[in-house]
């Protein structure tokens, strides 16, 4: 790049003319004016770097919303596990001692009654639950007696129905939500890659903006040196002088500025990364420079083929897919609640007994004697005198049943025009990246011929300032375009769910996911 220094050229263009008494006196000045040491500016020196993968990576370690988001997930299979829990047997252990004074009618009497009991609610809706139970009766001038029970009792739902019951629907409802939930989490994480890599190229951005800076105040001290010096030779009006101080001015309130948003963009980047500045408190060189548009744009022609992939890959669109088919689940436990519950329960045991006060007599009363099997059936109807914990648990979920399909909704048409848009902008963004390259390129041609004609005394030292100044606004365009056009890749990689890889519930990212116009085929699996 080639800048103009005004106070130079202003030298060489009093060098060749031919001098007066008072052109002499000018030219001293001059020369007495280029002999003041310069403020130097130059670009930003770090001791260190930093680099656009080094971000990313620790941005899906370390970001909150990582962070918080996988302490969701915890909670969600902590809901997992309770919804389990209803499906454990439940088992019950008594061991009863009772004494009876004895009477004028009957003697005194003492009883010891050992039960176990266990009772299953199967996903089927069934309820099972096996007992045994012995008894043995001491009285005085009797022998010692042990009756043993020993039985199993089936629960079978009628109007509630099998299968659908409130228990099994929920433990569904929480498989899905926690599967749900690591979608949410893939998400999030795409989303806090997404959000640390902007923050690296708007990093960048305001770092080169700087250093242009930095080259247009250099020179614009320059332009106040030199008109000073041809004003003091006679050679430029007071007027050029107060412009070009002015012009100064500018430059230097745009290059504080600069720094000032450098070290803020400096701040958001470890704010996006999740992490602190401490011993990183100086701005680091950055690595990597903006993605340069290959020409390559066909894999971006067939719009509905993208949007297509985008709602497969998408998962935070899943994610709501699943939480959708867990509120219908809630909702047809909730609908059978509603149901009159009648239940039929269906018995079959048998009775054993056997004489002896020892324990092995005790525990022989479940196989002696037994005269046969015991079987009963009972219809069992249960009225609620007010049937509103049941209501109220079929509204709630049938409120979050239509919530989520709103939500997934909602959500696949913003991701119809997200892509649609990201589209475009990759597109556009190239689009302007190579017209504002070409004017750059111009405007450094322009700038290199304005100074030749300088030096041969066909043109003035305000000229070559106002081509140079307009090839700073060049370059600074085309900055601003290179940026837009990283930013695009990276909105249009969010979009299509393609910032990161996801093999077996693992993350992890390329430089190449971040930088480079995502195909169809390298769209990112499903976790």
């Amino acid at each position: 790049m080639y800048w103009a220094r005004p106070a130079k050229m202003a030298f060489c263009h009093l060098r060749a003319r031919c001098l007066s008494g008072l052109e002499v006196l000018a030219q001293k000045l001059l020369v007495l004016a280029l002999s003041i040491t310069a403020i130097t500016l130059s670009p930003i020196q770090a001791s260190a770097s930093i680099s656009l993968i080094e971000v990313v990576r620790t941005a899906l370690e370390h970001a909150p919303g990582v962070l918080l988001e996988r302490q969701t997930v915890r909670g969600s299979e902590s809901t997992l596990q309770n919804a389990r829990s209803a499906f454990d047997p439940q088992a019950t252990l008594s061991v009863a001692y009772s004494s009876t004074d004895s009477t004028s009618l009957s003697p005194a009497l003492k009883t010891v009654t050992s039960t176990l009991s266990l009772s299953t609610l199967l996903p089927s809706g069934l309820t099972v639950s096996p007992s045994v139970s012995v008894q043995k009766y001491t009285q005085h001038w009797f022998p010692t007696s042990n009756m043993a029970t020993a039985g199993i009792t089936f629960t079978l739902p009628l109007l509630q129905g099998l299968g659908n019951n409130a228990s099994t629907m929920v433990l569904e409802a929480s498989r899905k939500s926690y599967k749900a939930e690591g979608y949410t989490l893939q998400h999030t994480a795409a989303a806090s890659i997404y959000a640390a890599a902007n923050a690296y190229w708007n990093y960048v951005y305001t770092y080169r903006t700087l250093n242009l800076a930095h080259q247009l105040l250099e020179g614009a001290e320059e332009s106040v040196r030199a008109t000073k010096a041809l004003a003091a030779a006679g050679e430029a009006a007071k007027v050029r002088t107060d412009m070009a101080e002015a012009y100064f001015q500018q430059a230097k309130a745009v290059e504080v500025n600069q720094t000032q948003l450098l070290h803020q963009s400096w701040s958001d980047l470890f704010l996006a990364m999740g992490i602190s500045t401490q011993g990183r408190d100086r701005p680091e060189d950055p690595l990597d420079a903006f993605p340069v548009p290959d020409g390559n744009l066909s894999s971006l022609s067939d719009i509905s083929k993208l949007k297509a992939k985008a709602l497969a890959s998408r998962a935070d669109y899943l994610a709501l897919q699943l939480q959708s088919e867990a509120a219908k689940d809630i909702l047809a436990g909730s609908r059978n609640g509603m149901k009159p519950k009648i239940d039929l329960l269906l018995y079959a045991g048998y009775n054993g007994e056997n004489i002896g006060s020892s324990f092995t007599d005790y525990v022989s009363s479940l196989t002696s004697k037994v005269p046969g099997s015991n079987v009963s059936a009972t219809l069992r109807y249960t009225v609620a005198a007010g049937n509103h914990s049941n209501e109220a648990a079929f509204i709630r979920s049938s409120a979050l049943h239509e919530t989520a399909q709103i939500n997934s909704r909602v959500l696949e048409r913003s991701i119809d025009q997200g892509v649609r848009l990201a589209t475009e902008s990759v597109k556009n963004t190239a689009a302007i990246w190579l017209l504002s390259t070409e004017s750059a390129k111009t405007y450094r041609f322009l700038n290199t011929v304005e100074l030749k004609k300088y030096r041969i005394g066909i043109s003035d030292l305000f000229k070559v300032q106002s081509v140079s100044t307009d090839l700073g606004n060049a370059e600074n365009q085309l900055i601003s375009a290179e940026k837009a056009y990283a930013a695009a890749l990276l909105s249009l990689r969010f979009q299509l769910a393609a910032l990161m890889r996801v093999e077996n519930g693992r993350y992890s990212i390329e430089h190449e996911d971040l930088v480079t116009i995502p195909t169809v085929d390298n769209i990112i699996k499903k976790p």
